[in-house]
């Protein structure tokens, strides 16, 4: 795997995958985090860029109101994503 540093704010998002024992959609993501002020947009935007990066996967799909969202899931742990970072 390639080094992959994270930005401040796809740290957090990850932060909050790592620590909860479910995957999360990008509502949930917004949700969780009430000091922050994500706009749906810029979750979307840092999803994707940690999709590229291989830090998360998608693991499914859950129901909202009307529609289905996917569901994300951390690729590796808190502390082999730290080991990673030691190693490069």
């Amino acid at each position: 795997m390639k080094k992959t540093a994270l930005t401040k704010s796809e740290s957090e998002v990850m932060y909050l995958l790592w620590h909860t024992d479910r995957a999360l959609s990008a509502a949930e993501m917004v949700a969780l985090s009430p000091q922050k002020t994500w706009k749906d947009s810029y979750i979307h935007l840092m999803v994707n860029s940690l999709l590229k990066k291989g830090m998360i996967t998608p693991a499914g799909f859950v129901k909202t109101f009307r529609n289905y969202a996917r569901t994300f899931a951390p690729c590796m742990t808190e502390e082999e994503y730290a080991q990673l970072q030691l190693r490069d």
